[in-house]
């Protein structure tokens, strides 16, 4: 794979990436640097050493009343990949929502209907995306296979223009092809003062379903990521570090090269 430096693709096109380790306010650091994230709530909390899909992740966070605010107000969605979108993560859902949501910014109440969520209905993963094609409505695409509580899974969302996509533990679930009215275009954001972009909650004016599991190596990219992209951040034993890989990042005012491993 390369990447933002050229060597590791799967850097290219990050526009956010949040390990989702360390203290409660290392919980939403973005490793990219763009949406730092602040707790809104109680109930966060870290477990480290956690062994996700089989491979051992150096911390989790474990939300059950509380969710990571990355950005509030007119410009915290606009902001967002307009063209094209991925969102990729590691989650274990504890209790099933209607309207669940690992990391969204979106209105979805009635006729207005702007922005995107990757997710849950119920006991089904989902990914819901509102286009300017998509005649001003959100198209949620939804896996056929119930999830199994209590366990990790590896789910992605991806729209590259003209179409979505919700990826598994790395394999293609569901797209938009059995479905009559397609999102295509530039994706709607609201650009309202009360839009908040978030991670671990459904949340938009007037909702707020918090998700109740855990979370990790939760990123966004601007770009659609192909099959094997999704495969190759499915398999990285953690994809901000393999995406960061021998850039200078700081700790505290010190600063220091990524390891590669």
């Amino acid at each position: 794979p390369q990447g933002r430096n050229g060597t590791h693709r799967l850097g290219e096109g990050m526009v956010g990436c949040w390990p989702m380790n360390g203290g409660q306010l290392g919980a939403g650091l973005d490793w990219v640097g763009n949406f730092p994230g602040l707790q809104e709530g109680n109930g966060l909390g870290i477990a480290s050493s956690v062994d996700v899909g089989g491979k051992l992740h150096d911390g989790v966070v474990d939300l059950s009343g509380a969710y990571l605010k990355l950005r509030q107000g007119v410009s915290a969605c606009t902001v967002l990949p307009s063209q094209a979108l991925t969102v990729a993560l590691w989650v274990k859902v504890l209790n099933p929502r209607d309207w669940g949501g690992f990391i969204s910014c979106l209105q979805d109440n009635g006729v207005d209907e702007k922005g995107f969520v990757l997710g849950t209905r119920g006991t089904r993963f989902s990914f819901g995306l509102a286009s300017y094609g998509g005649l001003g409505k959100m198209t949620y695409i939804i896996d056929a296979d119930n999830y199994d509580l209590g366990v990790w899974y590896h789910v992605a969302g991806v729209y590259n223009g003209s179409l979505m996509s919700l990826h598994v533990n790395g394999e293609l679930k569901v797209t938009e092809a059995s479905r009559t009215v397609f999102q295509s275009g530039t994706i709607v954001w609201g650009g309202y003062t009360y839009d908040r972009f978030a991670i671990g909650s459904y949340l938009d004016a007037n909702e707020n379903w918090q998700h109740a599991g855990s979370l990790d190596d939760v990123a966004m990219f601007d770009r659609a990521l192909s099959q094997d992209d999704i495969r190759a951040v499915y398999s990285a034993a953690s994809v901000c570090e393999s995406a960061m890989c021998d850039e200078w990042r700081c700790r505290g005012s010190t600063p220091y090269r990524a390891p590669c491993r």
